[in-house]
């Protein structure tokens, strides 16, 4: 009988350890069940969501602009587009200018995500604006520190230096007849390199000249207007009727001035331009092209899709449209002084202003005139180069190939030599079809 009583007992003592076991394991899974939704509650807050918005409610930051800042290291300004797909656009593209000062491009985020009643995605990086300052500092290697893959900004994202600072050129690129930001960037971008008066540089090919040490990296060169801004700002203060202006005043006088870029006349008032090429020596800039120089950087380097060239003959002057169909051969020896042979071949067409446009004048002079002003620009610009200790032109890949394996590249230690370079340019120019040479009065 003893055994028929204690048999329930145990029964009844075993069932209640196994709900005690079992009622702690379901409050440790839905304790753990908790924390997974708090924190990522906590990820949506981090990216940019702090209010009640549609799931859709984003805005896009397309361009990341870094300048010396005043209380941290960086002074950081996001040029945003709002999502305006099924809305109606606005005046402006829905693009606007945020600023946050941080000592690094996350702390700038963070400013920034707390600011904004929206969820912010980066994946719409094309542009990231340097202004000078930071640029000759060699600041720019902090961005090579960024995890790109986290904030989904893509590494064909391009590379502008700003004279000035880059907070105000982008400020320019918010106009008020701009429909979408992104492709004006990408218009104002491919027109320049089309015309041979500016490079065309991502961040993956900054990082590839760098580490590689094979050549220094180039960047855009871009700008403000100054006369374009004053413009601006009369219209603006015309508009509003602000400050009256007396008959024969120093206002009345500007407004009657030419507003130009490069002597050239500008149309439609757009302040920020974009023209020439900031030159490197590792990460720090050392100094800059002119746009007309580009152009014969990009011959030396093979990049140069076409461009014009004027050039005085007998008297008269005559523009030729140049295009480098061929890449440039070179013949470098590293024994002792470095030195370089290049030869190009290039097809042309022209147009005079005064004379007939023959080929009996390209036979007659023209051709040697314009293939001896190449070969001379070609070495001027080297020499400036070289003077910053930028290889600009990228010899370094050249002699990069006489070198068996990495450990004898580096020890050569090329950058040390680059100084010390020699280089002779030849030029051999085509005429590529004579009927569509073109007269002009």
């Amino acid at each position: 009988m003893g055994l028929d009583c204690n048999i329930p007992a145990a029964d009844s003592g075993g069932c209640t350890e196994r709900k005690t076991r079992y009622g702690s394991q379901e409050r440790q899974g839905m304790k753990k069940a908790a924390l997974m939704i708090l924190a990522l509650v906590l990820c949506m807050n981090m990216s940019g969501c702090l209010g009640a918005v549609q799931a859709d409610d984003y805005i896009y930051v397309v361009g990341i602009g870094f300048d010396k800042g005043s209380q941290y290291r960086f002074n950081v300004t996001f040029l945003v587009q709002k999502d305006v797909s099924g809305s109606e656009q606005t005046s402006t593209g829905g693009a606007e200018i945020i600023s946050a000062e941080g000592d690094t491009l996350f702390d700038a985020i963070t400013v920034l995500s707390a600011g904004v009643p929206f969820r912010i995605n980066f994946s719409r990086v094309n542009t990231f604006f340097f202004g000078e300052e930071v640029a000759r500092s060699g600041s720019i290697k902090e961005l090579s520190n960024i995890t790109f893959n986290a904030l989904k900004i893509r590494q064909s994202a391009k590379l502008m230096v700003c004279l000035g600072t880059a907070q105000r050129l982008m400020q320019g690129l918010c106009l008020e007849d701009v429909p979408n930001i992104t492709k004006l960037q990408f218009s104002v971008f491919q027109d320049y390199a089309a015309e041979g008066i500016t490079v065309i540089t991502n961040y993956a090919g900054m990082l590839e000249s760098i580490r590689g040490r094979r050549s220094d990296p180039l960047m855009m060169l871009g700008g403000v207007d100054v006369s374009a801004v004053k413009k601006q700002e009369s219209i603006a203060k015309e508009m509003t009727g602000a400050g009256e202006k007396s008959e024969g005043s120093d206002d009345e006088q500007e407004e009657q001035e030419e507003y130009t870029t490069g002597g050239v006349r500008r149309l439609g008032g757009m302040s920020p331009y974009v023209a020439g090429t900031a030159l490197f020596d590792g990460w720090y800039m050392k100094g800059t092209l002119s746009g007309y120089d580009t152009m014969f950087l990009l011959l030396g380097r093979g990049e140069l899709k076409k461009g014009a060239l004027k050039v005085q003959h007998n008297e008269e002057w005559a523009v030729l449209y140049i295009k480098d169909e061929k890449p440039p051969r070179v013949k470098l020896t590293l024994s002792g002084v470095p030195r370089a042979e290049v030869e190009l071949e290039m097809a042309c067409n022209i147009v005079k202003y005064k004379g007939a446009a023959r080929s009996d004048e390209w036979d007659s002079g023209l051709q040697q005139t314009a293939e001896q002003l190449i070969s001379n620009e070609m070495a001027r610009v080297f020499n400036i180069c070289r003077e910053l200790n930028s290889d600009a032109f990228g010899f370094g890949e050249y002699a990069s190939t006489q070198f068996s394996d990495i450990v004898s590249w580096e020890g050569y230690d090329w950058k040390s030599k680059y100084p010390l370079m020699e280089a002779e340019f030849s030029v051999k120019l085509e005429l590529a079809d004579e009927n569509v040479t073109t007269r002009l009065e």
